[in-house]
C-alpha cells in the first residue's frame, strides 16, 4: 500500500465529523484510546503497533479550542494521524485475508500432510 501523508495548515478547521470517523477509526487500531482537557486543548493519545513491527506505544494528537491541530505540538497532525490510522486498518485488513487463506488451505491438508508440513 502507498503511504499518505496529509500536510494542511492551521487553517483546517476540525468539524464533529472529522473527530468521530478519527474516533472511529482509532478504536478500530486500538481498545487504548484517551482523550483528555488539557487547559487550552484537547489530547487524543492512542496505544498501537504504528510501524508494525509488533512494537507498541502512543502516540498523541492535539486540537485546540478552536478545533485546529497544531503541527508542532503533537506526535502527529490531527489529520495526518488519521491517514496512518487508515494505513494500520487497511494492514490489519489484509492480515485478516491472509489469515484467511492459509486457514481454507490447512482445512484442505489431510493430517499426513499437515505432518509432513510441521503445520497444525
Amino acid at each position: 500500500t502507498k503511504s499518505t501523508v496529509c500536510f494542511l495548515t492551521m487553517s483546517e478547521t476540525i468539524t464533529t465529523s472529522h473527530l468521530l470517523d478519527f474516533l472511529a477509526k482509532a478504536h478500530k487500531v486500538s481498545s487504548h484510546v484517551t482523550v483528555t482537557k488539557v487547559t487550552n486543548y484537547y489530547t487524543i493519545t492512542v496505544y498501537a503497533d504504528w510501524h508494525d513491527d509488533d512494537n507498541f506505544h502512543d502516540k498523541t494528537t492535539y486540537i485546540t479550542a478552536e478545533g485546529h491541530s497544531p503541527w508542532d505540538m503533537s506526535d502527529y497532525e490531527f489529520f495526518t494521524m488519521g491517514s496512518v490510522l487508515d494505513e494500520l486498518i487497511e494492514k490489519e485488513k489484509e492480515r485478516e485475508i491472509k489469515r484467511q487463506k492459509r486457514q481454507e488451505l490447512l482445512s484442505r491438508l489431510t493430517d499426513e500432510e499437515k505432518e509432513l508440513l510441521g503445520v497444525k
